[in-house]
């Protein structure tokens, strides 16, 4: 129930995001509800909810394509399901938009080795 709560509250923030925009309000307030999703999305992350992590991550990428903290949150989270590929195609296109950006998350992501590990291997 807690699930359907908080995926109700996701999409409300999505919804209230697009009409926003429509509407031509301040785009600093739109700016803001893509960054509680990645927030939202980097708390579920942190409490092992991953299903929940990609549903706010990916939201915020829908709602804002160019925002980089978007692609690198959800790259890291592709690590952690172990789908190695995708988190490749988010960092790229991540890179895309921000090389510089890009590079500061990695040098200060708390990924561990093991996390990291299986997508090296499998690009071997």
């Amino acid at each position: 129930m807690k699930a359907n709560i908080n995926s109700m509250k996701i999409r409300i923030s999505s919804l209230m995001f697009m009409v926003l925009m429509l509407s031509g309000v301040n785009i600093n307030i739109a700016s803001t509800a893509v960054e509680d999703l990645i927030g939202r999305g980097k708390e579920y992350t942190f409490n092992n909810n991953l299903k929940m992590a990609k549903q706010c991550f990916d939201l915020a990428i829908e709602s804002n394509p160019n925002d980089v903290s978007a692609y690198l949150e959800r790259s890291r989270l592709w690590v952690l399901l172990g789908n190695c590929e995708e988190s490749m195609k988010d960092l790229l296109h991540a890179a895309t938009i921000d090389t510089q950006a890009t590079e500061t998350y990695f040098e200060r992501t708390d990924l561990s080795e093991s996390d990291i590990k299986p997508c090296f291997t499998s690009f071997r």
